[in-house]
């Protein structure tokens, strides 16, 4: 729409330097991505290079979306997508550090979301046959022995210690507190406000604090994200890039 156009270049040309960062960041992490392919292709999932691989897409999916939404003014909603990049980074981090603790505790975690999907379906879904529930929970059962035999994963906070980038975890606690977790704070976000700061209705137009706030917060988040996948893969010539871009 019109509108959306004039919001898209108002933001890249107010946040020119800014928007032309993320451009050679998502540029420099789908390179480093496409040229190691063959360390997925054919290979273990649960190797620790392929599975760190295979998390870069959702971190590149993440930010593109993320950028997106940014330049429409849309910056909480941006913000929402770049939180999943901080957690997915922690666990490559994690992964990377130490594979052997990791890989046990992420499939554990995976797991424990299966079975509460699986659960909630006996719970709500009224019309499910007495075959089909029968069968649902023999899964179920399956799945609990192989989530307790595995270990616990790490609160997300330990998560961030154990990657290395504990310092990062502040980003990520702000995104949770102000987009994506309903609270007071998140709630007042989406307010407009008055000289005094004082509610006056709903938001309407673009929100041009979350906005530099969401390209900023993702462009710390792909550096991370890029760092991380050029240490497992031991492939330090991408690191001047990095650095310049950092």
């Amino acid at each position: 729409s019109a509108g959306t156009s004039l919001f898209q270049e108002h933001f890249r040309t107010a946040m020119s330097d800014w928007f032309k960062l993320a451009e050679e960041l998502n540029e420099l992490g789908q390179r480093i991505y496409v040229e190691n392919a063959d360390q997925v292709l054919g290979k273990s999932v649960m190797s620790p290079i392929s599975l760190v691989l295979l998390m870069m897409p959702r971190c590149l999916s993440g930010f593109q979306g993320a950028i997106i939404l940014a330049e429409r003014g849309l910056g909480i909603e941006a913000q929402s997508l770049i939180r999943n990049i901080y957690e997915t980074t922690f666990w490559m981090g994690y992964i990377s550090q130490n594979h052997d603790d990791a890989i046990p505790q992420l499939r554990r975690e995976t797991l424990t979301s299966e079975i509460g999907l699986f659960e909630t379906s006996l719970k709500h879904l009224n019309q499910m046959s007495p075959d089909t529930k029968e069968e649902v929970e023999r899964r179920i059962n399956e799945m609990r022995e192989d989530r307790d035999a595995l270990p616990k994963p790490p609160k997300i906070e330990k998560l961030a210690a154990l990657s290395g980038y504990e310092k990062n975890y502040f980003f990520y606690k702000e995104l949770s507190g102000a987009a994506t977790h309903l609270s007071m704070k998140s709630i007042h976000i989406f307010l407009e406000k008055n000289a005094d700061g004082d509610p006056v209705g709903h938001q309407i137009g673009p929100d041009e604090e979350a906005v530099g706030e969401a390209v900023w917060l993702g462009c710390r988040a792909m550096v991370l994200a890029i760092d991380v996948v050029q240490r497992i893969l031991n492939r330090m010539e991408y690191d001047d890039e990095l650095s310049r871009l950092s």
